[in-house]
């Protein structure tokens, strides 16, 4: 945030043409995204406010507070709905005095609802939604416009201006779709180039920066030279490490993952063709009905749990838990115990387990070891003494400065292209990374 909009409270804003994404011919899906500094808090003021043309209209792309109840207000739709479909609040107190990435979706007249997002986690949720009227042509940033009192002799209401927004505002973005949390918190420190699929607009607030652009619309953007000199910066965290891109998404589209078929078969009974899985949580919990029998499967600290109903069954996702799981020994595991060891396992070193993706037993000759889970790493113990604790293999390579394939094909997932180059910093070891890739 070294480079920002600083609004004073009383008579900046911010007035340019913008094509919103709200055609009346399509759901009018958006997700506006800003981070935001606000220094007061004693008045009702305004974000940002979206319109059309230059009269006061019902449609309406809003966010602000409400003082008298203490809120923060997201309105999209028409503002004089009866249904009001279009409007969600939540408590504002903690967005004063400090820098917060503010995050705000709607599906419009589609499937989907609408939410508040603060630092990437989500704060107010609503099942209903709606669009606007008419696709917005005008956006104020800082503001709101409001009809005034009709003029001596006239018969029209005047415009103006109010409830002034006093603080900073950084990275202001509008999308035509609904962006889901986990693209949220991936891009929320990203420096974005310009043609990631689905942005309408972008404003870097970078004026005066070399090689930097500063407002920019669409078309301004794909007439700019020099454009792919510019880089990508995100932030990397175990929810997208840990991720189990290709299972979750098959259990997303109600499939069933064949891994997790054949570990039915192996670790439980066999499951029928008639299987049927029903999301009850995006990405995190699901359902899975075989005749008379319900399991559910939960993505936990980086592998996918199957409980039946209430006990756990096994896991999959970690390959090392699969290894050892099976009675066999992973190589990664092998080498570590290997150099933290006075000597090497032997090949005959025999594994079993004592409790499914929890703890196993590993007996080489004389010695014993014993591996334990412990939330995303495997603490191994040699005769009942700890011996060292294994970091997962992904979250090692990045404290290497290394991309594993697994978050090398989520980053691509999102249209990222890494074949120019990148590189990866590591801003708290074991937690949290820098990924900065060259376009």
């Amino acid at each position: 945030m070294n480079n920002a909009l600083d609004f004073n409270g009383n008579s900046n804003y911010v007035d340019v043409a913008l094509t919103c994404p709200n055609d009346p011919t399509s759901t009018g899906a958006i997700t506006v995204e800003f981070w935001s500094h606000v220094t007061n808090n004693n008045t009702d003021w305004v974000v940002f406010h979206m319109t059309h043309g230059q009269k006061y209209t019902d449609d309406i792309a809003l966010c602000g507070t409400d003082i008298t109840f203490k809120k923060i207000v997201w309105r999209y739709g028409t503002q004089n709905s009866s249904s009001n479909l279009g409007l969600i609040a939540d408590f504002k107190e903690s967005y004063y005095g400090t820098w917060v990435h503010v995050a705000l979706t709607s599906a419009g007249s589609g499937s989907g609802g609408q939410s508040i997002y603060i630092n990437g986690k989500q704060v107010a949720h609503s099942d209903k939604s709606e669009k606007p009227g008419k696709a917005f042509t005008r956006l104020l940033l800082g503001a709101t416009l409001v009809e005034g009192q009709i003029p001596p002799g006239g018969n029209t209401p005047q415009l103006k201006m109010e409830d002034f927004y006093k603080g900073k505002m950084d990275s202001f973005r509008v999308w035509d779709h609904v962006r889901t949390e986990k693209q949220i918190n991936r891009y929320k420190n990203a420096e974005l180039i310009g043609d990631e699929p689905g942005l309408v607009a972008c404003f870097n607030f970078n004026w005066g920066i070399q090689d930097h652009p500063s407002v920019w619309s669409l078309n301004d953007w794909q007439s700019m030279p020099n454009k792919r000199k510019h880089k990508i910066l995100f932030s990397v965290d175990q929810q997208i490490v840990l991720n189990q891109s290709a299972e979750v998404t098959e259990l997303n589209s109600s499939k069933l993952p064949t891994s997790m078929r054949d570990k039915f078969k192996s670790e439980s009974s066999p499951l029928s063709n008639d299987v049927t899985v029903s999301v009850i949580d995006d990405g995190t919990t699901w359902k899975v009905v075989d005749g008379g029998t319900t399991y559910h499967v939960l993505k936990e600290d980086g592998a996918l749990d199957v409980y039946n109903p209430q006990t756990r069954l096994f896991s999959v996702g970690n390959p090392i838990i699969k290894a050892l799981d099976n009675g066999e020994m992973h190589t990664d595991l092998k080498e570590e115990i290997d150099g933290k060891s006075s000597s090497p396992l032997n090949a005959t070193a025999k594994v079993s387990k004592l409790s499914i993706g929890k703890t196993w037993k590993i007996v080489d000759g004389n010695a014993t070891y014993y591996v334990l889970k412990e939330g995303e790493n495997l603490d191994v113990c040699k005769d009942e003494a700890p011996l060292f604790s294994f970091t997962h293999y992904v979250i090692k390579a990045l404290d290497a400065s290394e991309l594993h394939q697994r978050v090398k094909d989520e980053i691509e997932l999102d249209g990222v292209d890494l074949s120019s180059g990148y590189s990866v910093n590591t801003i708290e070891a074991g937690t949290k990374w820098e990924v900065e890739v060259t376009v």
